[in-house]
């Protein structure tokens, strides 16, 4: 090494740089995620979800505002029944004292009949997590965009026509 005169030596030159950190893109608002495992439970008088904020738009918002009518029309049945904690039959069942009609191929993971056919939110206690949690439409016919489409029939009394037909008992 070369003399330097008496003075220290000091590198400046930058080493090794680290890579600027990656920024994924999040996906669009109407991303589906049919396979991701997004819960929507009822909690203090509306419903929350685990979903990512990206997913969170205007159909979320629309979900939140059909929502008050099915806490109305439960309410009305039984103001006691978000404290229901019968497992096998959704809670517009249970108020109304009536069997639960659930999907053919997987009974009690998606929305039962009549909460499709009336166009309300179906909820269900689940034991594991002890909470009233939102069951979606079958994937068959669910909207695209998580929200509304997700756990709302567009059309209400539709279960016997078209793609509907065969899915429930």
């Amino acid at each position: 090494m070369g003399d330097s005169g008496g003075q220290e030596v000091v590198d400046e030159s930058p080493g090794q740089i680290d890579a600027p950190p990656r920024r994924e893109t999040a996906p669009s608002p109407t991303t589906t995620a049919q396979d991701a495992d997004y819960a929507v439970w009822y909690e203090n008088g509306t419903l929350r979800t685990n979903a990512p904020a990206h997913l969170l738009t205007v159909s979320w918002t629309s979900l939140l505002t059909a929502f008050t009518n099915t806490r109305t029309y439960l309410t009305g049945l039984n103001p006691q029944w978000p404290s229901l904690t019968h497992p096998t039959n959704c809670v517009r069942g249970v108020v109304a004292k009536q069997s639960t009609p659930w999907t053919v191929d997987s009974p009690g993971e998606f929305c039962c009949k009549r909460c499709f056919n009336t166009q309300r939110v179906c909820l269900r206690y689940n034991k594991k997590s002890e909470r009233l949690e939102a069951l979606p439409l079958p994937e068959e016919v669910r909207g695209e965009e998580f929200g509304l489409g997700w756990f709302v029939a567009e059309e209400g009394n539709m279960s016997n026509k078209g793609v509907f037909k065969g899915l429930w008992k």
